[in-house]
């Protein structure tokens, strides 16, 4: 049988003349084959290509009938060095229809396509350049194919896919860029923050569940850096419930928690935003164990039931402020009058 196959493929390329673009068999000439020319041209192709061109019509054809892609792999790493037959658009066609690759038999395909091409990461950085950002993209799957990507090549990849408009994709790279050394995740995070600045049309809340599901799930061992960052990510876009989500998660003894909750709630007051103000207020005061600071915080909580027009409540928290300040004082007045409770306001 094996016998039959061989010379059912030499006369199919005697017949065909040179394999090239229109004498490929994989080809326009396809169509001509019986179901069994076609099964014994995919499972060996060796005598049928000799150009890069029919390399990529057997990769289509292979995907076209279901058949399995190790002969292929094996075809494509047998000659890796051939300049004329595996170029860098054949690599990224292979890895983008790879969905189980072995790391081993990438990382010596790779070897031996390096050997002659030079360094993968130099020929993606060109493409990137060029703004040939899909076969780059492509070719980042060899480096996670072959086991060969670092955490540095994450960020690179992320840019690719924020080019591609694929926003979560890209917060989940600079992810797992951020599990290398610190001033990797710093540069990550930044990056994310940029990313969504610059977009004109993103779902930051969806970008940064995306980046956060990943941090958690063990990406990131130093979760109280991180949700602090995120908290702070969360309120720069306008996202203040999961804000307070995010820091209501820590344990109620951080002085990071406390210390961002006053200020984010500080900062909303300054804006004249006292509902969010308010929530995040209330919050801070919950884990304050200063009295002092508590004070501080009753002051703000105060400060923004009055300017809600909320009078009873805002008397309610005037009085855990202590009454300290002369201006305060004047305030409890006048609230306590506006609350009819006029023994209070005399007193």
């Amino acid at each position: 049988m094996k016998t039959v196959l061989f010379f059912t493929i030499a006369f199919l390329s005697v017949a065909y003349g040179k394999p090239g673009v229109a004498s490929c068999i994989y080809g326009p000439r396809w169509q001509m084959l019986s179901s069994q020319e076609r099964e014994a041209a995919l499972a060996h192709p060796g005598t049928s290509i000799e150009k890069k061109e029919c390399l990529h019509r057997y990769l289509d054809r292979i995907v076209e009938s279901g058949a399995d892609l190790s002969t292929a792999f094996s075809f494509t790493r047998d000659n890796a060095t051939n300049d004329s037959l595996v170029d860098i658009s054949a690599l990224a066609k292979l890895a983008s229809l790879d969905t189980t690759g072995n790391a081993g038999d990438w990382q010596a395909l790779l070897e031996l396509w390096e050997k002659r091409h030079g360094a993968l990461t130099i020929h993606i950085s060109r493409l990137q350049q060029d703004g040939n950002v899909l076969r780059a993209d492509s070719l980042m799957k060899v480096g996670v194919l072959s086991g060969t990507i670092r955490a540095f090549d994450y960020l690179r990849w992320a840019q690719i896919k924020q080019v591609l408009g694929e926003y979560n994709t890209a917060a989940k790279l600079l992810c797992k860029a951020s599990t290398g050394e610190n001033r990797l995740g710093i540069i990550a995070q930044s990056q994310l923050l940029r990313m969504l600045e610059e977009a004109d049309s993103v779902d930051a809340y969806s970008v940064l569940q995306a980046f956060e599901r990943c941090a958690l799930s063990g990406q990131i061992a130093d979760t109280l850096v991180l949700r602090n960052w995120l908290a702070d990510a969360y309120n720069r876009f306008g996202l203040h419930e999961e804000t307070r989500r995010v820091l209501s998660t820590l344990e109620s003894s951080a002085n990071s928690s406390r210390d961002e909750l006053f200020r984010i709630a500080q900062m909303h007051f300054s804006r004249k935003q006292y509902d969010e103000a308010l929530q995040t207020a209330l919050l801070a005061y919950n884990r304050l164990d200063s009295k002092r600071w508590q004070a501080a915080c009753a002051a703000l909580v105060y400060q923004c039931y009055h300017q809600k027009g909320q009078i009873d409540s805002a008397v309610v928290w005037l009085e855990k402020t202590g009454l300290s300040d002369l201006k305060q004082i004047k305030d409890a007045v006048v609230l306590y009058q506006m609350a009819g409770n006029f023994e209070k306001a005399s007193s």
